[in-house]
């Protein structure tokens, strides 16, 4: 069940939606991942962790607090995916690490969802069509 009613606003956000899970399959399989010139430590996994911090924060927007176990496990299989196509292309590591940044990021993202500002684009919503 969805929170949207409009549904232009339902089709936008589940059109970004869609965009920012083509973004993460691109970004981990592209043979050559973006490079920063500053080094920071543990880089590639504060990427996996916000990645899938903010896939499971726009989803939980969407749809209502009840499906959000099923996106949580559809993400976390999606991350598996992604990292067993890594192993399989040869060019890019398969690394559990990525897997836990990416299941601790879903984690505490599923906290936020399920707080007050899991509505906020409900709420904005509300605003636009009841002004």
């Amino acid at each position: 069940m969805m929170k949207l009613k409009n549904t232009w606003l339902k089709f936008f956000s589940l059109s970004i939606g869609g965009l920012y899970i083509a973004f993460i399959f691109y970004i981990c399989l592209t043979p050559t991942p973006p490079q920063t010139e500053i080094e920071i430590p543990f880089l590639d996994k504060i990427a996996h962790f916000l990645m899938y911090f903010g896939l499971i924060i726009w989803f939980g927007q969407i749809f209502c607090t009840k499906w959000m176990r099923w996106w949580f496990i559809s993400f976390f299989s999606m991350g598996v995916l992604v990292e067993n196509l890594q192993k399989l292309g040869g060019v890019r590591s398969f690394e559990y690490e990525d897997m836990i940044s990416n299941a601790i990021g879903l984690t505490l993202g599923l906290f936020i969802v399920k707080s007050p500002l899991g509505e906020l684009l409900s709420k904005f919503e509300d605003s636009i069509t009841h002004d």
